[in-house]
């Protein structure tokens, strides 16, 4: 920078190094962008987040006029500056119920010069309710703060304490079904079998074709409603506890399965192969369970010719895993059980889970449509997931996945 002064006959010529200044000048300009960056991030930030601030002046313990920002004038329904901002103005949208609740506690921080921390309901100026929450500290006589609309974090909290309440009626209504199921439901069934055995023994021949034919029909519907009633109790009674868990060894748990299957499957030629099964942490009655229904399903929809079950394990890392399902564990043991049976088409992939969803007739197979469910809740207990994939004359595989 040069100043240039005419004296005289010459020139007086006055030079300055500016360069320090124009790079402050520059950095000033820089730091401003930021600024206005920073704000309108901040700006926007509030918009999602739907908050607002406010600065109150503190004066004899009365909030007087001070500043509130833009976003807390949009979240009350009114344009930026609509009205003064005045604490009295403010407090004609708060809902009437709510105000004495509102001066109580700011009365409160107040006189306590403690932090302020409450919600409360406004009305809109288009009529609206939204709850508020304000928070905000004292710095000497200002109160600072912001406030923030949760209306949807209120309506979603009353939502699933009604969530709650309805599962605990629902519970207290299962829990009175397994005492009327366990007791009052299966004694008449008791009573029923009884006399249709006594009857058999003592005046079965008496009857005619017709008749006998009836009271066959009698006799398996009796054992049908008791096997329903038996399965039910069996579902309803699936729970989960920290305390039932322990280590199993699933090679010992499907050899106890195929023992208490030992008739069944020597009637049928079934042979079973088993391979790499893990020792893991689960409920041990529950995993015989699940192996009885799936064995016992696989035998029932056999092949005439060579039936075979195959059961194996394969230990897979959490990215390895495509199906898809919510995986909380670092890696699981995928565990299939095969067989080469009459299958099934695989658009019922799904339904085969559900309670009382059967895919073929009495007549064809017997069954209550529950074995299955009660497999996909043992699973669910055990934070896994189970599948099927099958074609029908081709087999059916079921993979389980269950926490390594």
């Amino acid at each position: 920078s040069s100043y240039v002064i005419k004296t005289g006959n010459g020139i007086c010529v006055t030079s300055r190094n500016v360069s320090t200044l124009k790079l402050n000048e520059q950095k000033l300009l820089e730091v401003n962008d930021q600024l206005k960056i920073q704000n309108q991030i901040l700006k926007d930030a509030k918009t999602i987040a739907k908050i607002g601030s406010y600065r109150w002046n503190v004066l004899e313990n009365e909030l007087e006029l001070s500043t509130i920002s833009e976003n807390l004038y949009v979240l009350l329904g009114c344009t930026p500056d609509e009205f003064k901002p005045t604490h009295e103005n403010f407090k004609k949208f708060i809902h009437p119920d709510d105000l004495i609740h509102y001066n109580s506690n700011l009365k409160e921080s107040f006189e306590n010069q403690t932090s302020v921390d409450f919600t409360y309901r406004i009305i809109t100026k288009n009529n609206k309710i939204k709850h508020f929450r304000t928070i905000g500290n004292f710095q000497e006589n200002d109160l600072l703060g912001v406030t923030q609309d949760v209306t949807s974090q209120v309506k979603g909290a009353q939502k699933l304490k009604e969530k709650n309440q309805e599962l605990k009626r629902s519970n207290e209504e299962l829990e009175s079904f397994n005492r009327v199921a366990s007791h009052d439901l299966q004694e008449p069934i008791r009573k029923i079998q009884m006399f249709i055995s006594r009857i058999a023994e003592t005046d079965l021949d008496k009857l005619s074709d017709k008749s006998k034919d009836y009271f066959e029909k009698i006799s398996s519907s009796s054992e049908r409603m008791r096997m329903l009633i038996r399965y039910l109790l069996s579902y309803s009674r699936i729970n989960k506890s920290s305390k039932d868990f322990n280590i199993v060894n699933l090679t010992e748990i499907i050899e106890k399965v195929q023992e208490d299957l030992d008739t069944r499957i020597k009637e049928s030629g079934i042979s079973i192969i088993m391979d790499n099964l893990p020792t893991l942490n689960a409920i041990p009655f529950q995993m015989e369970q699940l192996f009885n229904n799936l064995l016992s399903n696989a035998i029932k929809y056999r092949n005439t010719e060579d039936p075979k079950i195959i059961i194996d394990c394969k230990k897979l890392k959490r990215s390895e895993i495509t199906d898809d399902f919510i995986k909380k564990s670092k890696s699981y043991y995928r565990i299939s059980v095969l067989d080469n049976g009459i299958g099934f088409d695989q658009e019922h992939a799904e339904k085969i889970f559900e309670l009382f969803q059967r895919l073929h007739q009495n007549n064809e197979y017997s069954g209550t449509g529950i074995g299955l469910a009660i497999c996909k809740k043992i699973v669910q207990n055990h934070n896994g997931h189970i599948l099927a994939e099958s074609e029908p004359g081709k087999g059916s595989s079921f993979c389980i996945y269950l926490p390594a």
